[in-house]
């Protein structure tokens, strides 16, 4: 899949960046989008090749996620721009005196690298408020009949405009007053006794789909959950694994979607679309995606610390995360990914069997998949994965408290945790991890693994087993892929197994992932994706849309 996944990449470059004039540009765009580009769409690709960006075509992930909008009355977006919880804050962009633009948070607390970011193109952007959500989490997921009518209605509009190519924005007056969220009135939902899965996520599912049809509940692992994008035990289609919608059994998976379903943190009722611009979301969820800090290489990054070279590195798996709210039950193999993540660290449940891909022949021609006891096998096969910041002390002083410490792996504060990180060969970073951390593993001399259903803006920049290495979280692929790439040596089930270690292949991904970081995710790029997306924002919610539009 190594190989496969080179071929994939450089498919996908080519196509991104095929425009080297800007009236290539706008016919790429045409082509793609069946609209005219917004206004201003010269002065975005002079932006742009300034930056040296290789993007320049590709941006179907702004496109995704606006398509509703456009089927919503544009006076109506604009009255609901508005922040209303001090979760979010409103980032007003205005002219003032002399047509000078500024771009000014409602909240004077609120200090972002965000607002700087737009006054580097500001001054082509028309006067606009937007709701941005700094925090991790998704808030905006309407059902899937609501949001298939917005999204017909949104394609019959392109198909009828009259693309007349006025090249300028509206001037509007019809921003409702943005106040601080502590002034507003915000809408009380009644409480939720649901998960994420139940009260959000599946009433955004089609009504054919796995989740509705063929709901999971037991605590065994769905093998037809995770067959539609996977090659055996191995994560093979990442588009697929990011949708929820094909798999039932995430409902117990997923620490986001498991845990309860709180009150909308956006102070409108659930079931309206509202623009929120959030960092990550899950597909179903309705949040348009905007480069936050830590999501892109810095122009002011520092190289991180305790660097080594990719052979001195230890050749362990290596993951830490903050322990679940509710604690650490004993029947946590049957919980969240992390737990079952811990759990199989610390070779449990006892007498545990994995499914293992092993050679067939001494050649190492032919595999065949054995159920092999986890024990014998973890010494090579080391996963170092536990939950941090959490101190023995907390729990009963028993021998039951103990062996679960040993078994879920609890783990005190470190005075650095960046050294035990960054010395080891595989970094694996989940959703439940701070923003930014798997960035972070893409620039160091590590190879960046990934677990997870959540995205951010350049989901489609990179190329799983090329630029890093994707698990299924249900961890069955898990021992497979690191012998693959640690090796495996030893007796199994009574018969000598000999499985050549893939450093190369796993050095090779690693300087890949490396250099595709330092030449997609910059901030310059992140810059380039922001003011695309803000120009098509601000065609989105001016009310002579389908008249607007650049032309040469």
């Amino acid at each position: 899949m190594t190989y496969q996944a080179q071929s994939d990449s450089a498919h996908w470059t080519k196509q991104a960046s095929v425009s080297d004039s800007l009236q290539v540009a706008v016919s790429e765009y045409t082509s793609r989008y069946h609209r005219l580009p917004p206004p201003n769409f010269d002065k975005w690709f002079a932006f742009a090749q300034e930056r040296n960006c290789i993007v320049i075509d590709n941006y179907d992930q702004i496109y995704d996620d606006l398509l509703p909008f456009w089927g919503m009355d544009p006076s109506f977006i604009r009255q609901n721009s508005i922040a209303r919880h001090s979760a979010f804050t409103t980032i007003m962009i205005n002219r003032g005196h002399g047509n000078a633009v500024h771009v000014e948070p409602v909240s004077a607390d609120f200090d972002d690298p965000i607002t700087d970011m737009i006054r580097t193109f500001a001054q082509w952007l028309p006067p606009m408020q937007i709701i941005f959500n700094p925090g991790p989490e998704p808030q905006v997921a309407i059902s899937y009949s609501r949001l298939s009518k917005l999204q017909r209605l949104a394609l019959k509009s392109a198909q009828s405009s009259p693309e007349t190519g006025i090249n300028s924005f509206t001037p509007s007056s019809g921003w409702a007053d943005a106040l601080p969220p502590s002034d507003q009135q915000p809408f009380t939902p009644s409480p939720l006794h649901l998960s994420r899965w139940d009260a959000y996520l599946l009433q955004s599912c089609p009504f054919l789909s796995p989740a509705r049809r063929h709901p999971y509940t037991a605590p065994t692992l769905c093998t037809r959950c995770s067959a539609p994008h996977s090659v055996g035990q191995f994560l093979h289609n990442v588009s697929l694994a990011l949708n929820p919608c094909l798999q039932p059994d995430l409902h117990t998976l997923s620490s986001f979607l498991a845990s309860p379903a709180t009150s909308p943190l956006t102070g409108y009722p659930s079931s309206q679309l509202i623009p929120i611009f959030s960092g990550r979301k899950i597909q179903g969820y309705n949040d348009i995606l905007f480069p936050t800090p830590g999501s892109y290489v810095s122009r002011n990054a520092t190289p991180l610390p305790y660097q080594k070279t990719f052979g001195e590195l230890e050749d362990k798996i290596f993951w830490r995360g903050d322990a679940p709210s509710s604690g650490l039950p004993t029947h946590s193999w049957q919980g969240i990914a992390e737990q079952r993540l811990v759990s199989l660290a610390h070779q449990g449940p006892p007498g545990e069997k994995i499914p293992l891909l092993l050679p067939l022949d001494k050649d190492g021609n032919k595999f065949i998949y054995e159920y092999v006891r986890l024990e014998p096998i973890s010494a090579q096969l080391q996963v170092d994965a536990g939950f941090s910041g959490i101190s023995s002390t907390n729990f009963r002083d028993s021998e039951e408290s103990s062996a679960q410490n040993v078994q879920f792996g609890v783990f005190t504060n470190l005075d650095d945790p960046d050294r035990e990180r960054f010395e080891k060969r595989y970094l694996l970073s989940m959703d439940s991890n701070p923003r930014g951390q798997f960035v972070q593993d893409m620039r160091s001399n590590s190879v960046a693994v990934r677990a997870g259903i959540f995205k951010e803006w350049w989901e489609e920049r990179l190329t799983p087993w090329l630029h890093y290495i994707p698990l299924d979280i249900r961890w069955q692929g898990l021992h497979s892929t690191l012998a693959y790439f640690m090796g495996l040596a030893g007796t199994v089930k009574g018969v000598e197994v000999q499985m050549k270690s893939g450093f190369e292949e796993g050095q090779w991904v690693a300087e890949e992932g490396r250099k595709r970081v330092e030449s997609v995710m910059r901030e310059a790029d992140a810059e380039v994706y922001l003011f695309r997306l803000l120009l098509e924002w601000g065609r989105v919610v001016d009310d002579r849309r389908e008249e607007l539009g650049f032309k040469l």
